[in-house]
């Protein structure tokens, strides 16, 4: 005597089987969009603390930071600490936009390694004001004469709320 499956029991397995896969698959969709926001949150933090820490360099008496791009006592005698925003803005460059990290369309500094995860090709870090999802976008404005770096992120669309970080980085002499 042969055994075998019947009809019904294959029809069942494999009714199971669809069942477990639509739930895994909306599931697992749910996981990468919550991976993807705290990916762009991580950059967020990171290029905070890499710029705090390369500015604390400067008050230490390094003559130069972010690979060498930003003088700590520029040749305008301007330090970089300057209340004017000459300081603040050349940090900025450096991290975002220099010509030398130029590629696929893109400005690329310092923070090069930085990826955007909603798009590969993209930087996860650029200059610029406002908000791009997946983007933490970095500007040197000025509040009180007090010179300051923006870093405005957008974990996730719709970019308001709170899907948006704001921080501000400060020089001050």
């Amino acid at each position: 005597m042969v055994k075998a499956f019947t009809l019904i029991e294959l029809l069942v397995v494999v009714a199971i089987i669809g069942i477990l896969a639509a739930v895994g698959v909306t599931t697992f969709g749910g996981f990468q969009e919550k991976a993807k926001a705290n990916a762009v949150k991580a950059n967020h933090t990171k290029s905070i603390k890499y710029t705090k820490t390369e500015l604390m360099k400067c008050s230490l008496g390094d003559s130069s930071i972010m690979e060498g791009n930003v003088i700590c006592n520029n040749t305008y005698g301007v330090n970089v600490f300057h209340p004017n925003g000459l300081g603040a803005q050349k940090v900025a460059e450096a991290l975002v936009n220099l010509k030398a990290y130029r590629s696929g369309g893109y400005d690329w500094g310092v923070l090069r390694g930085f990826k955007n995860p909603y798009n590969s090709k993209a930087p996860g870090v650029r200059s610029g004001f406002g908000y791009t999802k997946g983007q933490v976008n970095i500007s040197s404005t000025s509040q009180n004469g007090v010179a300051r770096l923006n870093f405005m992120t957008c974990t996730k669309e719709p970019c308001s709320g709170d899907n948006i970080i704001e921080e501000f980085v400060y020089f001050q002499e």
